[in-house]
């Protein structure tokens, strides 16, 4: 259901000339991959306006080869690589594993923390739905972290709490809960 509303959600604005922003990563089967073809189907040959906007962070921009980055520009897909922050010290050489090392965890956290930001500056408003609340790679739950940011700029926030996770605990925070 989580998928299903997702999903719905970007439809309705790619399709009544919104643009879509995500921040995701290019796994089969991801959102990223479900938004870039609602975009696809979505575009209209008179229009090269971007319907969706996918932000990256480092390392997963070392996925943004050549092909992927054609394959976007097709569907009239935007991407925006956020750079880490200048604090952190990148090696663009190697393979990164947040869930084994440390010093890898703290990169994606700060790395995560600069996305959100960019986004919430850049959105016009913010829906959210679902969200870990365990395993997540931030220093909050990402959707927690999300709401906090996009608060901060001042800009419309929207909660659905119906599907559980981290938005239904950011509701509850908002109406007082611990």
């Amino acid at each position: 259901h989580l998928n299903d509303i997702s999903i719905e959600i970007a439809r309705y604005i790619i399709a009544n000339d919104g643009t879509a922003l995500y921040g995701g990563d290019l796994r089969v089967g991801g959102f990223t991959y479900y938004f870039s073809e609602l975009s696809n189907q979505y575009k209209k040959s008179d229009d090269n306006s971007l319907k969706y906007i996918n932000y990256f962070i480092f390392p997963n921009t070392k996925h943004l080869t050549k092909d992927v980055r054609i394959d976007f520009a097709s569907k009239q897909i935007g991407i925006v690589q956020v750079d880490p922050p200048r604090s952190i010290t990148i090696d663009f050489n190697r393979e990164y594993f947040p869930n084994k090392n440390i010093e890898d965890r703290y990169l994606y956290c700060e790395c995560f923390r600069e996305m959100r930001k960019k986004m919430a500056e850049d959105s016009d408003a913010r829906i959210l739905v679902g969200g870990k609340l365990l395993n997540y790679l931030g220093y909050l739950p990402g959707v927690i972290e999300e709401g906090l940011y996009t608060l901060n700029e001042n800009k419309p926030l929207y909660l659905i709490g119906a599907f559980g996770g981290a938005t239904q605990k950011l509701i509850q925070l908002i109406d007082g809960h611990d």
